[in-house]
């Protein structure tokens, strides 16, 4: 049922966290894109910037993907940052303008463009909030969204790129976090933290999740990139080496 991890010195080990196995087949189609894939091989991001909440775990997965890369190709990858969108103007004016201003303090004159990710972009007002921040603090950013809602993605991605010069890649299947289909609440329970059910309620954590549960997820995540890495990343002539 869960995916193992094929290559590498783990071999036994397999992801337990059904969500991250679901997580992994939207990864495969993101990195199938030869634009994206050409991108974190050639380090064209600095830094990646991760949508809060629901975009947490798929920007840990993308994070521990990029620190491989970037390594083996002896690039500088400078930090994940995470944002959390408000849709109140006075909380959007007070924390995430910001944010983005430290995060630019931070990359200092650093030219290349930031990576942003997410999980599920219906019609992209968190994802238009966060970029337009970036570009007001004169840093340039491409977006990854595990999900799009079909109706949407035309008009998401036209307008990225018209008012952004932002490249919208998109996974498939990979609503796992976003919205309980059966509640239409948030789920959140992978990331051990909750959020208020306001637009300005900020991440915390909650009481209610082991911490042995998000250890396990954190472990998951890190097992789901290793096996996208050896995957789309390792030579093929290094797969066949260490498959004899």
């Amino acid at each position: 049922m869960f995916e193992k991890l094929p290559f590498g010195g783990r071999k036994k080990e397999m992801i337990q966290t059904p969500e991250i196995v679901q997580c992994l087949e939207s990864f495969k189609t993101l990195l199938s894109n030869p634009v994206l894939k050409e991108n974190i091989e050639k380090a064209a991001y600095s830094a990646i910037v991760g949508d809060d909440l629901s975009g947490r775990i798929p920007t840990l997965i993308m994070t521990e993907i990029m620190k491989k890369v970037y390594t083996e190709k002896k690039e500088k990858f400078r930090k994940t940052f995470f944002i959390t969108p408000l849709q109140s103007k006075t909380f959007y004016e007070k924390l995430t303008e910001p944010s983005v201003a430290k995060i630019k303090k931070e990359l200092g004159d650093d030219k290349r463009k930031v990576l942003v990710v997410t999980e599920y972009m219906s019609l992209g007002h968190n994802i238009d909030q966060i970029v337009n921040s970036l570009k007001n603090n004169n840093l340039q950013a491409d977006v990854v969204s595990l999900e799009v809602s079909d109706n949407a993605k035309s008009s998401i991605n036209e307008r990225l790129k018209e008012r952004y010069n932002s490249n919208l890649f998109v996974g498939g299947g990979g609503d796992f976090l976003h919205m309980d289909p059966k509640t239409q609440r948030h789920k959140y329970h992978l990331t051990g933290l909750t959020r208020p059910d306001t637009w300005a309620g900020l991440p915390e954590r909650d009481p209610n999740i082991p911490a042995e549960k998000v250890k396990q997820v954190h472990k998951d995540a890190k097992l789901a990139a290793e096996i996208l890495y050896n995957k789309f990343f390792v030579s093929e002539n290094l797969i066949k080496s260490e498959n004899k």
